[in-house]
């Protein structure tokens, strides 16, 4: 019995639905061609199984009506923080926390409303992000298709916070979410936790207000659901430009969008060549021999410090391939996971 609580703990979603219809199944079969002895095992392996979904059906109905609010949010990471702190605040019960599981900011979205988009992105995200669709197969609850029915099914009685930061992910996840919502009634608030940082009045120091949830202190973040975690409420006017908005983003073909000036900006995918040569050279000069290879991971987090956008390693560690096949770096190493290879400029020694 333990060995098979053991392996059903690595089930996910898909793999328990999977497990539950081939229960059902084979209770049925049982029933319809199984002799005597076996329709009435048939019989009651369906009226348990019967009764364990109408009980976690009820729980399920129980858990909706206590819940006034619904947040949605564009990291399972930072949506198991949100769940975390509202537990800490007393307010679990009533709030169901909804998470995309994507990095928006890189990767082509053009008509990623429709299955022909999802498609397309899925394909590109095949070729060029294995491990995120390795993620999002262990996911599948969290994937574009099946969260996009899930928020067209919220109850319009249910308020809604979609929560967000400064950063062309959290901002073009919000557009995308806003225009899934598009002909629903519920009352929409904004949570913007850079907006929110800035206005507790925290002492960043040199620093701006985080571009991302993850770059704030568990106390700091605890405070902040206290106190700002409603947001501000859309107003219908506001609801309407941003679902333009992101219209126009889906109209795109660019591969990368960066966030510029209050905008979602679309660019060119080596549109951060630059920003990764010069943390190269910045990396260098502070060696002692100034031709030594770099770590590719120390070079990656000096290349994200340094852009303050939210972007997947795995894009800024293609662009870094790119620019050794181009020849402006070499690699000692094994090509593969950041800590098995390093990296200089062509022509140091």
């Amino acid at each position: 019995m333990d060995e098979l609580y053991q392996k059903t703990r690595k089930f996910n979603v898909s793999d328990y639905r999977s497990l539950l219809h081939r229960l059902v199944d084979e209770a049925q079969q049982h029933v319809e061609q199984g002799s005597s002895e076996h329709k009435v095992f048939g019989e009651k392996l369906y009226r348990c199984i019967e009764a364990q979904v109408n009980a976690i059906e009820q729980e399920r109905l129980q858990a909706e009506q206590l819940q006034t609010t619904v947040h949605i949010i564009f990291s399972l990471s930072d949506a198991g923080s949100l769940k975390v702190t509202l537990s800490k605040l007393g307010k679990r019960l009533e709030n169901r926390v909804l998470a995309f599981n994507d990095m928006f900011s890189v990767g082509p979205i053009k008509d990623l409303h429709t299955l022909r988009g999802q498609q397309a992105r899925q394909a590109w995200i095949t070729e060029n992000d294995p491990e995120h669709l390795f993620s999002v197969r262990h996911n599948a609850a969290n994937e574009i298709g099946a969260m996009m029915d899930t928020l067209r099914n919220i109850p319009e009685s249910k308020k809604v916070i979609i929560w967000c930061a400064d950063n062309a992910h959290d901002q073009t996840g919000l557009r995308f979410a806003l225009y899934v919502l598009r002909e629903r009634k519920n009352v929409i608030h904004i949570a913007n936790v850079t907006h929110a940082c800035k206005e507790m009045g925290t002492n960043w120091g040199e620093e701006a207000a985080p571009y991302a949830a993850a770059h704030i202190e568990r106390d700091t973040y605890v405070e902040m659901v206290k106190n700002y975690g409603e947001g501000y409420a859309l107003n219908r006017a506001e609801r309407i430009a941003l679902e333009a908005e992101w219209e126009e983003l889906a109209g795109q073909d660019h591969i990368l969008r960066l966030w510029k000036n209050g905008s979602i900006i679309g660019c060119e995918e080596e549109d951060l060549d630059d920003v990764i040569v010069s943390s190269m050279v910045e990396l260098q000069r502070h060696q002692e021999n100034s031709g030594a290879f770099v770590e590719a991971a120390d070079l990656v987090i000096h290349v994200l410090n340094s852009i303050r956008q939210r972007v997947t390693l795995t894009f800024i560690t293609h662009r870094i391939w790119k620019l050794v096949s181009e020849g402006v770096f070499v690699f000692r190493g094994m090509p593969g996971q950041l800590h098995q290879f390093s990296l200089r400029l062509m022509g140091e020694k």
